[in-house]
């Protein structure tokens, strides 16, 4: 609990970044399904938004690196400023992506088959983003090795990934029941009821979990490291 305090308040900045990433493309995209994406014809802003959504995903992936780096280097005690991780963030940009990208593709073939290869793969090579930035490891090896990892540990660690997640969906849901707003995405309202306060709130939710999932991916992957030097 304590470790998780000290993350949050060390990864506070970079998260508010985060959620900012998150609310906005979302809120463009909100108004160009409206303005743009329902008109009955082509308009050159469909390339624009395409294109300023997809710049915001990858300024998403330099922020979680940056997290990633300035969490590892907050528990190993080392110095370090938001400038610095981001920098980092900025120069595993590409691994990231190559990796998220194959990563996606594995789990998009394990889903066609009734979900759960799907999923299991999603636990299995979830610790490729700390390899890369963490490691310095390229994008294939960062698969490989946290797919290498997590064997015979994927349990405890399904457990370990999947609980912030769960904390996420079910604050979503309150909101939704308190305030009768859709946020949770699972059907229980249509696409065109989303509005812009369902973006802001969404994205909100990130700044007290993202921290969280930062630091399970940084705690399972030093213990899940321990036990294997252990066990050799």
């Amino acid at each position: 609990l304590e470790f998780r305090r000290v993350l949050f308040r060390s990864l506070l900045p970079l998260t508010v970044l985060y959620a900012l990433l998150a609310i906005i493309p979302n809120v463009l995209f909100h108004v160009g399904w409206h303005v743009v994406f329902l008109s009955p014809k082509f308009y050159f802003p469909h390339v624009w938004f395409a294109v300023i959504y997809f710049i915001f995903v990858l300024l998403s992936f330099v922020l979680f690196a940056a997290m990633l780096d300035m969490g590892h280097k907050t528990t190993q005690r080392k110095t370090t400023s938001n400038s610095g991780s981001i920098w980092v963030g900025i120069k595993r940009l590409t691994p990231m992506f190559i990796s998220a990208f194959i990563w996606m593709i594995i789990l998009f073939i394990g889903f066609l088959f009734f979900v759960l290869p799907g999923f299991f793969f999603a636990i299995l090579m979830s610790f490729y983003c700390v390899f890369i930035v963490i490691e310095r490891t390229g994008p294939i090896k960062a698969l490989k090795l946290s797919a290498k990892l997590v064997w015979g540990r994927w349990w405890a660690t399904c457990v370990v990934l999947v609980c912030p997640i769960l904390v996420q969906m079910l604050l979503a849901l309150l909101f939704e029941i308190v305030f009768d707003i859709p946020l949770l995405y699972l059907g229980r309202f249509p696409v065109h009821e989303l509005n812009y306060f369902t973006h802001l709130v969404t994205g909100l939710l990130l700044i007290v979990t993202a921290p969280w999932i930062i630091t399970a991916l940084l705690c399972q992957y030093n213990d899940l490291k321990l036990r294997h030097s252990q066990a050799s």
